[in-house]
Order: C-alpha cells, then structure tokens, then sequence
C-alpha cells in the first residue's frame, strides 16, 4: 500500500511538473511572438511614415529629388543620430570617391574628409610634387574644377569624383585654387610617378637629436620604421623625437608592430565594444589580460635603451597614431614625454558595410582606450607638456622649417635642460 501510494504521488508530481513547464514555455513563446508583432507593427507604422513622407515631397516639394536621393538622405539622417564624426553613410558616388582618393596623390596633394562651403580643403602638399611646384599649399581650397563651381558640384565626396572623373578622361586636371584673403588662380596639374615615404628620418642639434617623422601607419610603415630607427641608433644621437602630428593613423597591425619594437610584451591598447566586452591588446606576446612582464623584453631596442624620448602631436593626430604616442607614454618606464598639442580624438574603430548598389556605411563598432583606460574622444589625448603653435604653420608640418616650428624647438630644448 505504501509503495502504490509512493509512486502515485511520484507520477503526479511529475504530471504537474511537465504542466507547470509546458505553461511556462507556452507563456514565453506567447511573450516573445508578442514582442516580434510589437516590433514588426512598430517596423511597419516606421515604413509608413517614411512612404508618406516620401510620396509628399514627391508630389508637393518645389525642389525635384529622385527616390535614390530621399533613400540616401534618410539613411545618412538615421546615421547623423549616432552624433558620432567617424561615422558615415556613403551614397554610390560618395563611396566611390571615398575608396578612391588616392588617385590624387600623383598631383601632388591630398584633401581633407571633409570640407567647408568655400571648397574641398587641401590637407597635405607633397615635396617634389606638380601641387608644389605650382606653389599649393596645406589649407588652401579648390573652389572650382574645370571652371565649374564647388557650390554646384554637391558637397565635398562629389567634388572629389568629379575630379577623378576629369583626372581619368584627360590625364590632367584644372582646378581653381584661392588661400584665405588671396586671390583665386586657376592651374592645371599633371600626374607624376611620387616616392611618398611613411617614415622619414633627419639629425638635430649637431647630430646629436634623432627626428623620426611617422606620416602615416600604411602597410609597410612598420617595415620602414624599424629600418630608419636602426640608421639612427648608428649615429651619434642621444634623443629622439618622434613626430606623428598631422598622422591620420592606419592599419591596427602596423600600429602594432611598431610598438612590438618598442616596447614588447606590453599592453598597448584596449578595445570596447556595443555590448561592454573589453580586450587589451598586447605588443607582439601575451594574450587576454595577464602578460608576464619579468619575462618580458626590455622596453626599446639595445642602443636605445636610457635615450629620452619626445613624441609630438597634435589635432591632426588620429586614429592609431595618437594611440601610439600614449602607449610610449604609459609603458615607456618614464622615458617618454608626449608635447605639442591634444590629438584629434579619434578614439574609434570603423568598419565599413558595402551594400548592393555601391552605397556605404561606415560605421564605429569598437572603442579603443589607452592602455591604463583612457578615453580620448572627449578633448583627444592631452599632451604631457602643451605647447601651442600658429594653426596655419601647423598645417604646413612636415614642410616648414624649424624656425616656425616652436614644438619641434621645445622638444629639442627639453633634451638640454635634462
């Protein structure tokens, strides 16, 4: 009787277990098809605003859009909500110039990302160049192509196609150019073959202070880098100054192979992402967070090794650049002085979603941090000793002489005085 009664029991008890569940999972499956109706009814009233507003300027606006125009536009306006400058919505033609702007650089010059109502800015002139043996220099403005007008050319990555259009059709390219209160002057410029190298390299002060100057962290800078600083350790420099002002960054990889050189075995970066999750990136060994320092290298190549260290920067130091002058900062044991300027802040990774049509998104998925954890993208990275500098000379950097370069002196100084 007492063992019927037992199992009994059992048998109900699981009866009212399987119930108990089965209402449960109904109730969650009931609660989650709830939510996607929610959400496709809220997705649905989202494309009917959208329609409406649509057919409305289609059939009322004074000013002609195609349907490609308000797709594009109302893409680009769910982006501007981010209120995040690294992020992007390229139309087709916008992203087609965006990919291929370097084509410009057998000219002579680069532009900016982005420009103002004036014109399509010019960041960079290089030496040697037909830009600068036609006397262009950084921040002047393209205010016309071909005769025809900025104003009328759409905005900025659209003035940039239309000069690669010309670029390509005639091999030459005539452009307006005009600095601020000068007069415009209309010049015509043909490609040339260019050596642009990403690292450059001169002796100071009696050959006693090395000046690395890092341009950009392309594939193969780090190649580069360390063949210069192996010239250097050669000579009969006691310091060293490297220059990443004006550095627009690059590639993650290069930025981390440099610092390998420099400082191995050490974190060097922090990455964040949407949902919280955080890695340290460490210079060629270690993994996760842990890194054995006491079976790590020493910091700096042998023969570097006690030299003190400046890096300079400023507001156009971006991107891995100014993460590289704060990793020399953090891990460089008190040999390193950041000075000049804060950087650009920078402090995020894109990444880049092509869709069918040739239109993009750029869009900032990871947020990078110093390795102690600093955010740079409020104010950039603050230099250690700021030293300020003429806004129009600091664009012209690296072609300006050192008698306009207060930074450079500073740097130069500090060695002195230590």
């Amino acid at each position: 009787m007492k063992k019927r009664f037992t199992l009994s029991t059992l048998f109900a008890f699981t009866i009212m277990a399987c119930v108990v569940t089965a209402v449960f999972t109904y109730l969650a499956a009931m609660n989650s098809m709830q939510d996607e109706i929610n959400d496709n009814r809220r997705l649905r009233d989202e494309l009917s605003q959208y329609l409406l507003v649509r057919d409305l300027i289609r059939n009322h606006a004074i000013t002609e859009v195609t349907d490609s125009m308000l797709l594009d536009m109302s893409t680009a306006g769910l982006v501007s909500t981010l209120r995040d400058p690294w992020s992007r919505f390229y139309s087709r033609t916008e992203f087609h110039a965006f990919q291929n702007q370097r084509e410009l650089f057998p000219l002579g010059f680069s532009v900016r990302r982005a420009s103002d109502e004036r014109g399509v800015v010019i960041n960079e002139v290089f030496n040697g160049s037909p830009a600068a043996e036609a006397g262009m220099i950084a921040t002047d403005y393209i205010v016309a192509i071909n005769d025809i007008p900025f104003n009328r050319l759409n905005g900025h990555y659209n003035a940039v196609y239309f000069m690669l259009g010309q670029l390509r059709r005639t091999n030459e390219l005539t452009i307006t150019v005009q600095r601020v209160d000068e007069e415009m002057r209309t010049i015509t410029l043909t490609p040339r073959n260019l050596v642009l190298p990403s690292v450059e390299a001169t002796l100071l002060h009696e050959g006693t202070v090395g000046l690395i100057r890092l341009r950009n962290f392309n594939q193969g800078a780090d190649v580069d880098f360390r063949a210069t600083l192996d010239r250097m350790l050669l000579t009969d420099a006691t310091a060293i100054i490297i220059d990443v002002r004006n550095n627009p960054g690059g590639m993650i990889e290069v930025f981390q192979n440099m610092l390998t050189q420099l400082l191995p075995g050490r974190p060097i970066l922090q990455t964040t992402d949407g949902s919280g999750n955080y890695n340290m990136l460490p210079s060629g060994v270690g993994d996760g967070l842990d890194f054995d320092f006491e079976g790590a290298d020493p910091i700096f190549p042998e023969g570097m090794r006690g030299m003190p260290v400046v890096i300079l920067t400023n507001a156009n130091t971006r991107g891995v650049a100014e993460f590289f002058a704060a990793a020399m900062h953090e891990m460089g044991e008190g040999y390193v002085v950041t000075m000049g300027e804060p950087t650009a802040g920078q402090g995020f990774n894109q990444q880049t979603f092509a869709f069918a049509g040739g239109s993009a998104l750029v869009l900032s998925t990871q947020e990078f941090l110093t390795p102690s954890g600093f955010s740079v993208r409020d104010g950039g990275l603050p230099p250690e000793v700021h030293v300020s500098m003429d806004p129009h000379f600091s664009a012209q950097i690296p072609n300006i002489s050192l008698a306009n370069d207060p930074q450079l002196q500073a740097a130069i100084e500090s060695f002195q005085n230590n």
